[in-house]
Parts: C-alpha cells; structure tokens; sequence
C-alpha cells in the first residue's frame, strides 16, 4: 500500500518541475487523450454515421478502375438480346437460358452463377430449342412439353452426371429470393422469411454440382448498397436454414470447396430458432439465438459478422457505356452479350476461351430490368452488384475495424500533432489547421489504409477538435474573469 503514495508524490513532483509551457502542452495532451475517450459512445449516432456513410462512399468511389475483375465473366443480357433477339419477353426463356449455362461450362467456365428469378413458372407453349446433348440423352421419349422442362430435364442430367465438379461439370448456382413467413416467427417475434419456392427446388437438394444461394444485400438507410449479407436465416415449415449468398458459394466452388459442406455448417451455427406463428416465446427460446460471428472455409478463413462496417465491400468497376466508362469506374473485363451465344451461328461466336477457368455471372442489363441499385458508383444493375461482390469476397477485399495498435497508434499520433498545434498557435488558428491536417491525411494516409482494407475515421477527430476548442474558450474566459491564474 505504500507505493500508492510513493508514485502520487513522484507524479506530484514531477509537475512542479515542469515549466509553464510543458504543463500547457501536457494539458493539451491530457485533454485530447479523454475527449478521445469520452467520445467513443457517440460513433453509432446517426449524425455521425450520416457523416461516416457520406465520406466512406466518396472514399471507395476513388477506388473504381483499379480492377476489372480478371477472374469473372459477365454473359449479359443486353437491350439488344432482350428487345431484338429475343422479342422482350416477359420472362426470360428458359431454354435460351439452358443453353447459356450449358455454352458456359462446355467453355470451361469454374462457377456459374444465374442471376435470375426462376421462382414462378415460364409459359406453358412447347419449344423446339434443345439445350445440349445432357437434355436430349435423359430427355423423355416426347419432347419437352415448355421451356422449363429443357431446363429442368439438362440440370436434373448435370446433377446425375455431375456428382462432383471436373473438366466440364463446373457448380451451377442459382440465385433466390425470399418472402415473410405465413407460418413461422423467430424467438424474438420478428417475421421469419423462408425460401421463394421453385419449380426447380427438387434438383438443388444436396447437390455438388446445382445449388441455391440468395442474392440479397444491406441496404442503408439512404437506399445506397454499400454491404453484402453473406447468409439469410429462413424457416420452412419450424426447420432453420441458413441459406449462403451467391457470391459465397461462388468463390468457395471457385476455390474446389464442397459447396453442400459449406451449407451444412452454416446451419450449424447460424440457422435460426422457428416458432410457430402466434406462438409465445419462452426465455429460453429468446436465449437461445444464433450468434451471428464465425469463420468458415471459402478458400481462405472468411469471418462472418454482422458488424455494420465489416460487411462493406469495394466497388472496383462501375457500369456504362463504352464512351462514359472512364467516368463511371470502367466496365469489367469479360462482357459477352447473350444473343452471340444463342442467336449466332457457333463459327461465328466470340472465343470461348474468354470463360475458361472464370466464374461466369448470367444475368441482365436490359432497360426493362427494374433490378437496379444505387452503389457508391451510382446506379447499377443488379447483376453488376454482385459481380462486384463476387469479385470482393474472392480477393477478401472488404472494410474492416483496424487493429487496436493501428488505432491507438493513429489515436495518440493525432493527440499529439493536435496538442502541438495548441500549444505554438492561437486556438482558432490551431483548430482549423488542426482540422485541415485531418482531412489531409484522411485523403491520403487514410486512402493507403482502405486500399488494404482499413478505414481511418476522420469524424470523430474533427468533432473532437470542435470540443477541444470549446474547452479552450471556456478557460480564456476564466482567465479573463479572473478564476484560472
């Protein structure tokens, strides 16, 4: 107990010997040090995380153009094929569509993903269009009674002769949505989702090669889409899933992970509680809610969270046309219209070796196509959306918290550069260089951080400035009155 007063009289001590200007700057640095402290339960308002969203999006739309996606491939589905090749459906043919996933893994593709809604049904007419031999070897004696059975009949045959992925039998992955629950309810009495059902649910059922994953994402309070959600809790019938994202199981089949093994430990640890609706939840049930932080296997340890920040990834390419794509971040590497794969002579088709080794991403871009998004690079089709996340989540390429020494670090270097500014300069001075060293090396220090993935926060410091210079009219003030010596 006596080194109690011992240290208290040496601190004691230490700041009689101190001359006036080395209090002040001490001072200075004790302040910033507890406005720093002191201002920490503030981060999640929504003023500053209004401020956050603002200057985060400016800051990863400088990122745009410095990747364009070498490891994907887009078949789109462009005005041209939608209006002049294919007659502007209302659905897309689901035969035409065969035909484009059956084109993309004879090609060599590593993954492939469609995105679009195969929930509801095309129209019942017959089609003449085979898809590939697959469909005609196991197709019934009849042919095909409507575009979806040609679909169904090659993908029923590619998960029969395709029980793992090889040369040829790359995963195909379709894409689906989710509605609220008639039936269920969560511990918590929020709605559940369940699955939107599909006339091709029996053919995903634990298959290696034909799976199903969600295509959905955070969107922010301003409608802007700057995150991913890597899984979706659902319930069917009382059971809980926890269906992975597209680009989740694109990049683990990209890497030659089990996408069905994926699946099942997601639900592990992850799939929901399900009560049915009405029910009263017990605190039992309540307790028992998944914890929402683990890592899994995609090719590399990927953590999952439900941290607002860690779940933003960057937009390395935007989408326009060819004459404005330098001033909307570029356009990705391989862009293969759809109609030169159904609607040309094969001798006359692009190279196919343009898919080779990729994961292709079918999908739409058409004008009709209300699947649009506003993203940090400004309005973006759907499909774009989730190459873009494809592409993020293959190369780990996300925003996250730094790590304590790099915080505190940043933290200290700040308090110390700030208190220096105090102590040479008068305070009105010292708080706008203050905040323009900020927003300095906000731009440039913090631009080499985000690049590797960390975000340096220039909010909280410029508000602390502002407090700081508060505090310091309050004591020239008493001075003035007489109070402080």
């Amino acid at each position: 107990m006596a080194s109690r007063p011992l240290l208290r009289h040496r601190i004691r001590q230490w700041w009689r010997d101190l001359s006036d200007r080395q209090r002040d700057f001490a001072l200075n640095i004790m302040i910033g040090s507890l406005i720093s402290v002191l201002l920490t339960p503030i981060e999640t308002t929504v003023v500053v995380s209004s401020l956050r969203d603002t200057m985060l999006t400016w800051q990863v739309s400088q990122f745009a153009g410095t990747d364009i996606g070498a490891s994907l491939a887009f078949v789109d589905i462009d005005d041209q094929t939608h209006v002049s090749s294919w007659g502007s459906p209302y659905y897309t043919p689901r035969d035409k569509l065969c035909r484009l996933i059956d084109y993309s893994a004879r090609a060599g593709a590593r993954a492939i993903v469609v995105d679009i809604d195969l929930s509801a049904p095309g129209p019942a007419q017959r089609s003449a269009l085979k898809c590939d031999s697959r469909s005609e070897q196991n197709a019934p004696a009849k042919p095909p009674a409507s575009a979806d059975d040609v679909l169904a009949n090659y993908l029923r045959a590619y998960a029969a002769e395709c029980p793992t992925t090889r040369e040829g039998c790359p995963p195909i992955i379709l894409t689906r949505s989710v509605r609220t629950s008639r039936t269920d309810i969560l511990p918590n009495r929020a709605p559940a989702h369940e699955p939107q059902p599909s006339f091709l649910d029996p053919i995903g059922r634990d298959s290696n090669t034909v799976a199903f994953g969600t295509a959905n994402f955070h969107v922010d309070a301003d409608s802007m889409v700057r995150g991913w959600r890597l899984w979706e809790p659902v319930c069917e019938r009382l059971q809980g899933h926890a269906l992975p994202s597209a680009e989740m199981l694109a990049v683990a089949a990209y890497n030659g992970k089990d996408v069905v093994k994926l699946q099942r430990a997601l639900d592990v640890d992850l799939a929901p509680r399900c009560l049915p609706f009405g029910a009263q939840p017990s605190a039992l049930h309540q307790a028992q809610m998944p914890y929402a932080s683990i890592t899994v296997d995609v090719g590399y340890p990927l953590e999952l969270t439900t941290s607002d920040l860690d779940r933003r990834f960057f937009y390395r390419f935007g989408w326009a046309s060819e004459a404005s794509a330098r001033h909307k971040g570029g356009r990705l590497a391989v862009v293969v219209p759809a109609w030169e794969i159904t609607d040309v002579d094969p001798a006359q088709r692009f190279n196919p070796a343009l898919l080779r080794g990729k994961i292709v991403v079918i999908g739409g871009t058409y004008a009709d196509n209300a699947d649009v998004h506003q993203t940090p690079l400004g309005e973006m089709p759907g499909t774009v959306v989730l190459l873009n996340a494809i592409n993020a989540l293959l190369h780990d390429d996300h925003i996250r918290k730094a790590p304590w020494y790099l915080r505190y670090g940043i933290d200290g270097l700040l308090t110390i550069l700030v208190s220096m500014m105090y102590f040479y300069l008068p305070h009105r001075t010292a708080m706008i260089s203050a905040s323009l060293l900020i927003v300095a090396l906000a731009v440039t220090g913090g631009y080499v951080l985000l690049n590797r993935g960390f975000y340096f926060d220039p909010i909280l410091p410029i508000v602390g400035i502002q407090v700081h210079e508060f505090i310091g009219g309050i004591e020239s003030w008493l001075r003035r009155a007489g109070v402080l010596k």
